[in-house]
């Protein structure tokens, strides 16, 4: 026994001798240096480049409260936080109080579970969506390596995939399900085309449990391999993959937690839930009967794809890569279940480059392109070829700062209130997780630790006083649902926290301290209205109890002293009401005010209604009203402003402006 120890210990001695022998180790780096050139070290430079930057924006852009889709955030951010601090498995009350998994099929999160075990916060959800995109790099390095056998076509991919303005917006999305889908797809098409077939199902399963369309884009692959000729497995496995997946999704998965979740949160599942989620309704409420109406009814289909609205939204997609990729349509063909999805929605977020609707379009993109350039360096010199090099990078790089979120981003960081953010953050943290909360959907993703939150307009209870906190963004585009419902807000809710950004209201009696600011008009009017700031501002009245927008004719300038909500409002006629009031008034002919309603349409504003307020028209140290009606037209897209002009000829008062549809 001691022999044949000692015979192991000397054989484990002499391995690790070898290992640590310098001049082996010198001779192992050689051969690695050899193995991977400057272009390698390029890629991987970019990789991690791209996922530390994209980590930090994301970071920096939930601190500072300017993140991108914050409402879907705010969805994928409580999901998680619900299943592992507060044991609700993928419950969401504010996606319709239910399981996720009644709508979307996006069982990849399962597999994500783990990581928000460890550190359940929206930094986990950055890292891990930035560093699979990252990975999406490799896949595109070594298919353009293989298709053009040229390391600078292979270079120039991998730079047109990090700068196509997708891309940069799925990165600062983060949180949606077909973001995962993306690396996972370009994987597949990759080992597909070095006919890996173990990993390319491998990739491709991971793809189809990202969202419940991508087994159709599988099923897709099977008719790729059939047009390109591939063996006969490469034909049927993704065929029964995609309609396998799909079926089992929808037939027994969907059921199955549509009535789990109808035993524990009440929820019915309905035709529209989830898959179709009204966005197909023109065409029928099933899948089977929209099926039916495209196939019956052709003219509606090209009246939805051929649109002036679908043709700018695939210019826009195509433009880094130069329109190239048409040169290769077979792979195209593989996200053709995504471009009707898209196209022919009534959901116009569906038809714009900034959503995660099209990422997987984005990976046919990519891969035709590659082709693409590989017969395009076959059949012209080289010196041309270069300069088509070029050219691609010069139309990926304005495509990514013109019609890309980084930019956008940055500027948000750098004109953020950073002060502001943290006295948010400080006062939000007191908030208990067990409070429920209404709150805008611009907000959303800062209230994911509670268990009971809801966004104002969306599945929201009939009764505001079920909330502990109301949380309202202040936004420059007035909703009419929010403007109906403020009253109703306030009748309960008193203020207990304002910024620039948005005021808390707080149930009565709860135990945190409230403003002293809390009259509703305080907050009606800093929600809705602005004052020129050389005109007035708003201030306490002693005489209503209430603060009002007032103007010094001694102090102050000429200008509006009121102005806004910029609002959109639903056909029918308005009675638009300005609660005014004069004070040292000089001439009792002169005019005290112009009232009017001003809108904007197609860019330009106009003036649909005026009036010019006299001294006997009000009483002196009275608040009174003066109305103008307004009638909105069906499908108007107008957005209406209400102004109080001050001419200073006396002290001037505006309690509130009023917008009472006539019934």
């Amino acid at each position: 026994m001691l022999s044949k120890a000692n015979h192991v210990f000397k054989a484990l001695n002499s391995s690790l001798e070898a290992y640590f022998n310098p001049k082996k180790v010198i001779h192992n780096l050689k051969g690695l240096f050899v193995r991977y050139d400057t272009f390698d070290a390029l890629v991987l430079f970019l990789f991690f480049s791209n996922f530390l930057f994209y980590t930090f924006l994301l970071n920096s852009t939930y601190q500072y409260m300017c993140p991108f889709n914050p409402f879907d955030k705010g969805i994928m951010y409580q999901l998680f936080h619900n299943t592992v601090v507060h044991d609700h498995f993928f419950y969401s009350s504010i996606n319709g109080e239910i399981i996720d998994f009644v709508g979307h099929q996006r069982y990849i999160f399962l597999l994500l579970l783990p990581f928000f075990y460890i550190y359940p916060h929206p930094i986990t959800f950055s890292i891990i969506s930035s560093f699979l995109l990252s990975l999406g790099a490799f896949p595109v390095y070594w298919l353009a390596n293989e298709v053009s056998k040229s390391k600078k076509i292979s270079l120039v991919s991998v730079m047109i995939y990090f700068l196509h303005p997708t891309v940069s917006w799925l990165f600062l999305e983060s949180v949606k399900e077909e973001i995962f889908a993306l690396p996972f797809l370009l994987f597949s098409f990759y080992y597909m085309y070095i006919k890996s077939f173990n990993k390319f199902l491998f990739f491709l399963f991971l793809a189809c449990i990202c969202k419940e369309n991508i087994p159709l884009v599988a099923i897709m692959f099977g008719v790729y391999a059939f047009i390109e000729k591939y063996d006969k497995k490469w034909v049927y496995t993704p065929l029964l993959l995609g309609i396998g997946i799909f079926s089992f999704e929808l037939f027994y998965l969907k059921p199955y937690f549509a009535d789990l979740s109808n035993q524990l949160y009440g929820y019915i599942l309905t035709p529209q839930s989830g898959m179709l989620a009204g966005r197909y309704s023109y065409l029928g409420t099933s899948i089977t009967d929209v099926i039916y109406s495209l196939l019956t009814n052709p003219q509606l289909l090209c009246e939805y794809l051929f649109t002036q609205e679908s043709l700018n939204y695939l210019l826009t997609l195509f433009l880094p890569v130069g329109y190239i990729s048409f040169f290769s349509p077979t792979i195209l063909l593989i996200a053709s279940p995504v471009f009707l999805q898209n196209l022919l929605a009534n959901s116009p977020a569906q038809r714009m480059i900034n959503f995660h609707y099209t990422s997987v379009i984005v990976f046919v993109i990519i891969c035709s392109a590659i082709f693409s350039l590989s017969s395009i360096k076959q059949k012209i010199s080289t010196r041309k070829f270069n300069l088509v090099l070029i050219i691609l990078i010069s139309l990926s790089l304005y495509s990514f700062f013109v019609y890309g979120g980084v930019s956008g981003a940055i500027s948000d960081i750098n004109s953020a209130q950073k002060d502001e953010a943290h006295e948010f953050f400080e006062n939000i943290s007191l908030i208990p997780s067990d409070d429920s909360i209404l709150c805008s959907g611009d907000l959303g993703c800062y209230f994911y630790r509670n268990l009971n939150v809801t966004y104002t307009g969306y599945n929201e209870r009939d009764n505001p006083d079920y909330y502990d906190y109301i949380i309202i963004k202040k936004t420059s585009l007035a909703s009419y649902s929010l403007y109906q419902s403020i009253t109703s807000y306030l009748k309960n809710h008193e203020l207990y926290y304002s910024d620039s950004c948005c005021f808390i209201l707080e149930k009565n009696n709860q135990t945190l301290e409230s403003s002293s600011l809390g009259d509703d008009n305080f907050v009606y009017n800093n929600l809705f209205f602005r004052s020129q700031k050389t005109t007035g501002s708003l201030i306490y009245d002693q005489q209503i109890g209430k603060y009002a927008f007032y103007s010094d004719k001694t102090f102050n300038e000429s200008g509006h002293l009121v102005y806004g909500p910029y609002i959109t409002l639903p056909e029918g006629k308005y009675t638009i009401e300005y609660i005014l009031k004069a004070e040292n008034i000089t001439n009792a002919s002169s005019n005290i005010a112009s009232i009017d309603i001003s809108y904007i349409k197609n860019g330009e504003q106009r003036v649909d209604s005026t009036k010019d307020i006299y001294a006997n028209d009000l009483i002196e140290g009275k608040y009174c009203s003066q109305n103008l009606t307004l009638s909105v037209k069906e499908h108007e897209d107008s957005v209406f402003e209400f102004r109080v002009f001050q001419p200073l000829s006396s002290d001037l008062y505006v309690e509130r402006i009023n917008i009472h549809k006539c019934m």
